[in-house]
């Protein structure tokens, strides 16, 4: 029986019991209640079907209030689940749009111009925050531009989209003029590329102001936003030109990667032939093969990144030129991979390399020679290793890489991931009869015996694995 038919079978009076019992636990839970049990409320108060967006409209505006006017700050532990309270917020707004773009956009607006408040507030090391607010910037976009088509004139578009861009101290707004092609004509678009090149003219013509010229880099990176929406290249190297005469590799960059974005391949390539590149080779060679890629000059790519990978052999270099390689060339190449990763002093490089080639067997006689330099992995490289390893029937490998996860999640004491830590425990017992030769490593109960020894007060672990803490004398 699915939940739907079990509340179905439920009366009034335990449906409402369940959601009085879940009301003030959580406070996004109890945003969602009040929500529904006004909307609600407000349909039946008129005796009809029709959703009302009044009801639901006066609940966001005091949802939003109360998110955005809260004094208490809030530390990094709670960002992402303040960032979760924003896009249910966006996810209801978007509801509500459904039935009234107007009040719609005043509820969006109401949340993205307090941004201030809200970032002020929450240290947003990750960026969860200001990304609920992006996505809150492309929907304010997506209700105007329907908004438009039923009320051409409800309001100066240009005008509100360039009160976001000017008010945009925290960077959450970036993306307003770049996605609005949806809502502005191409002739209005047409119009404020031509405001931001004369604003940045006569910011940059101001000898008044010595040095930076803020005015100068907004009107550009207006235009870059205008250039991104009309994909423009002219506009863009515009852009960048009025304040970066010369530009530097960085600026570079930028100018052949949206060239490449628009399918701009002459201008690609006549970027990536400035003389600023000679400091910059590494990230010049990764442009260009990219370029060629493109461009379906496919045996000249595979020249490059072969080089790239003679010059510097890495499990990153093989990899760009393996995904092109053909099977007589992955042939030849295997042979010179198998010599090499004997004198690389990357361990965890070699088996990613030997792993590439499907060189299972020498991959997996690399981790029993070098088992003690690889403690300390990274476990999702250990992940991917004990996926290829599994795939591939390699027993021993495969018992070295659920050790290496184990020891170093104990060394660590992440009691929140012991429960994985149980598995690969249980996965090392089960193991232990398919393994006839250890080839000089620990056998499995020798290995129980040193992390009873090492980590006995571990206790919580110990539970978890359902295995005594000490050796049974």
């Amino acid at each position: 029986m699915t939940l739907k038919q079990q509340l179905n079978s439920l009366s009034k009076s335990a449906l409402i019991a369940v959601i009085a019992d879940i009301y003030g636990r959580y406070g996004d839970i109890d945003d969602l209640i009040e929500t529904h049990v006004e909307s609600l409320a407000g349909r039946e108060s008129r005796g009809d079907n029709e959703t009302s967006a009044d009801p639901l409209a006066r609940v966001l505006q005091r949802q939003i209030a109360q998110l955005t006017n809260a004094d208490d700050f809030i530390g990094y532990h709670g960002a992402y689940d303040f960032s979760c309270r924003l896009q249910s917020l966006l996810l209801d707004i978007e509801a509500l749009a459904e039935h009234d773009h107007v009040q719609a956009l005043e509820r969006l607006e109401q949340l993205l111009n307090s941004q201030d408040n809200l970032l002020n507030y929450v240290d947003d090391s990750d960026g969860e925050v200001s990304g609920a607010l992006r996505d809150g910037v492309d929907l304010w976009l997506k209700i105007a531009a329907d908004l438009r088509q039923i009320q051409p004139d409800a309001r100066e578009w240009v005008s509100e989209v360039l009160c976001f861009f000017d008010h945009n101290d925290y960077g959450c707004f970036d993306n307003i003029i770049r996605h609005s092609r949806f809502l502005l004509s191409e002739q209005e678009l047409k119009k404020l590329a031509w405001r931001f090149e004369t604003d940045a003219k006569k910011a940059m013509g101001d000898k008044r102001i010595a040095g930076y010229k803020h005015k100068a880099a907004h009107a550009c990176i207006g235009l870059h936003g205008v250039a991104e929406a009309l994909d423009d290249m002219a506009l863009y190297e515009k852009g960048t030109l009025i304040t970066s005469p010369k530009p530097n590799t960085l600026q570079l960059e930028q100018m052949v990667e949206f060239a490449l974005e628009i399918d701009e391949w002459e201008r690609a390539e006549y970027w990536l032939q400035q003389s600023q590149w000679q400091d910059d080779q590494k990230r010049h060679t990764s442009l260009h093969n990219r370029l060629l890629e493109l461009q379906g000059n496919i045996e000249q790519l595979k020249q490059n990144l072969l080089q790239a990978y003679q010059d510097s052999p890495s499990e990153y270099t093989l990899m760009a030129y393996w995904e092109f390689a053909s099977a007589k060339e992955k042939r030849t190449l295997a042979k010179q991979v198998r010599t090499v990763t004997g004198t690389l002093p990357d361990g965890q490089g070699a088996i990613g390399m030997l792993l590439i080639i499907e060189a299972f067997e020498e991959a997996e006689q690399y981790l029993v020679d070098h088992y003690a330099e690889l403690a300390g992995t990274w476990y999702t490289t250990l992940l991917n290793w004990l996926e290829q390893f599994e795939t591939a029937g390699c027993k021993l490998a495969i018992v070295i890489c659920y050790r290496l996860l184990l020891v170093d999640l104990l060394d660590r004491g992440k009691s929140q991931a012991y429960h994985h830590g149980a598995r690969y425990f249980h996965k090392l017992l089960a193991l232990d009869s398919s393994i006839n030769d250890y080839q000089g490593l620990d056998r499995a109960q020798d290995f129980v015996h040193q992390i009873q020894q090492k980590h006995w007060r571990k206790r919580s672990f110990w539970a978890e694995a359902n295995y005594p803490n000490k050796p049974i004398q």
